[in-house]
């Protein structure tokens, strides 16, 4: 029985893999590199000289230290910005947002490579790139410093190797994707389904492995156990599928927006196409593994390979509507091009100018919290005291502090006593969570509440980095004089 299923798989691969062409034409490899100069361009056009969160923080100044020995299961993400910040000579902020520039622009040129190798139609694989490149959570991740986009395309660069049967280079690949983060494992299953042959998978795993276990076997524990560890995530955090869902469920919806059509079209086709099945039912595994094994934070997009597929998808599904229109004589007439391509400039228009929008609004945010903190460090009272929430907390220490002092605060931030404990170490920050959360008198929210409290006594130049109804009535009762700073708050008990 067992037998069975396996060599129907393997005739459904071989009958997928057989549909499949090169796409390295002179004309296809012009057009790759044309798409990826446009959008390198745009990308680093609209990228900041400020980082997106907390994590980020943490990765520019370990990249900018070249220290490797923390947090191993990003290693490869280190190793890149390491590469990247000596080849252009810089470790500024700006810099290693643009390398995400720069692999997202690649993820983009790679996508309409891989819609040519699936569906030998040049129209489909443009536009599948063009709906990537609108694509709001995509672009949240190529414009900013984070390790998804870089994972995302040497996972799809994998992929892309393997359907043209090449396992040595998948291989390398997949082990480059699997170092930048863990997830990276969840995409084995579609490997397989897509070329189920003992020979092929035995080279692409002896390569992945050979190059995985010299990086992390001699670490295994802090690979697995440590902070952002593969097995501590599981364990911080039990998957809730409800929660998963609808996470989920709103990140298509705010990727691709109108653009939704297209991709439904696209799986129709994938569903009608024999030849495309097998690659549908790779989606699919990619997706569900990556929803089971890793769907667990609500602001981690460990979703984004499945979603740059589905681009792919409705590249395949615009391709279907035109076809519709034309007819069954297939005739093309130029009323019928006019709505079909009407539509999609309207949908990519739409769905474009409101992602590109709030991604405008979020670098105007984050610059101004850069230049809020960096100018309140010069202007406050030597005794300061900042209060903000967890994920404020290594940017602020990022912009207002040496980076000899931010290293050690990092080390015991992250590796030492932990996020809440580590707030005993910060000698100008208290955690707003502290405050104002439910923690039961736990040791570490005695003493933000006794520190919080000593402050408001003895009149401390006291900052608040968000608005807090509940901390702004302390402070008024302390007698303190409340007045906006750029997007923070700076209370005092006397006139500057």
């Amino acid at each position: 029985m067992l037998s069975r299923y396996i060599k129907a798989a393997e005739e459904s691969s071989d009958s997928f893999l057989r549909s499949l062409v090169s796409p390295y034409s002179k004309r296809s490899i012009f057009t790759g590199v044309i798409i990826f100069l446009i959008s390198f361009t745009l990308f680093a056009s609209l990228t900041p000289n400020a980082l997106i969160n907390m994590d980020a923080g943490v990765y520019a100044e370990l990249i900018a230290n070249s220290e490797l020995s923390l947090m191993r299961c990003h290693l490869g993400y280190y190793l890149l910005g390491i590469m990247f910040t000596f080849v252009l000579r810089s470790s500024s902020d700006y810099t290693l947002n643009l390398m995400n520039c720069f692999f997202g622009a690649l993820s983009i040129s790679l996508i309409f490579h891989m819609g040519l190798t699936l569906f030998r139609k040049h129209t489909a694989a443009v536009i599948s790139s063009l709906f990537l490149a609108t694509n709001f959570i995509f672009l949240k991740n190529a414009l900013y410093a984070e390790i998804y986009v870089p994972q995302t395309f040497f996972l799809l660069l994998a992929l892309q190797f393997w359907l043209l049967n090449k396992p040595i280079l998948t291989g390398l690949s997949f082990a480059l994707a699997t170092l930048i983060t863990p997830t990276s494992i969840f995409a084995i299953p579609c490997f397989i389904i897509l070329r189920p042959h003992k020979r092929a998978l035995f080279r692409f795993a002896a390569i992945a492995f050979i190059i995985l276990a010299a990086l992390l076997l001699p670490h295994w524990r802090d690979y697995l156990f440590g902070h952002h560890g593969v097995l501590r995530a599981a364990e911080l955090a039990p998957i809730d599928p409800a929660f998963a869902l609808l996470k989920e469920l709103r990140e298509i919806g705010s990727g691709f927006l109108l653009c939704i059509p297209f991709v439904l079209v696209g799986i129709v086709q994938l569903l009608r196409d024999k030849a495309l099945r097998v690659f549908g039912i790779a989606i699919f595994a990619l997706w569900l593994f990556n929803f089971l094994g890793g769907e667990r934070f609500a602001d981690v997009p460990v979703q984004l390979p499945t979603y740059v597929l589905l681009s792919l998808l409705g590249g395949l599904g615009f391709h279907l509507f035109s076809t519709i229109l034309r007819g069954p004589a297939n005739r093309v007439k130029i009323n019928h091009l006019v709505v079909a391509f009407g539509v999609l400039i309207l949908a990519v228009s739409i769905t474009g100018f409101r992602a590109y929008t709030k991604i405008d609004k979020k670098t105007h945010d984050l610059v101004q919290y850069r230049d809020a903190v960096a100018e309140m460090s010069e202007i406050a009272d030597p005794d300061y005291f900042a209060v903000g929430k967890k994920r404020e907390a290594v940017l602020f220490m990022h912009y207002a502090y040496e980076k000899s002092d931010m290293e050690k605060w990092i080390n015991r931030l992250y590796f030492k006593e932990g996020w809440f404990t580590a707030g005993w170490f910060a000698e100008h920050w208290i955690y707003a969570e502290l405050l104002l959360g439910d923690w039961g008198g736990t040791p570490q929210q005695v003493d933000a509440i006794k520190r919080w409290q000593d402050a408001i006594a003895s009149g401390r130049e006291i900052w608040i980095l968000q608005d807090s109804p509940p901390l702004f009535a302390d402070l008024r009762k302390g007698g303190y004089t409340i007045e906006r700073f750029r997007n923070v708050f700076r209370a005092s008990k006397r006139q500057d």
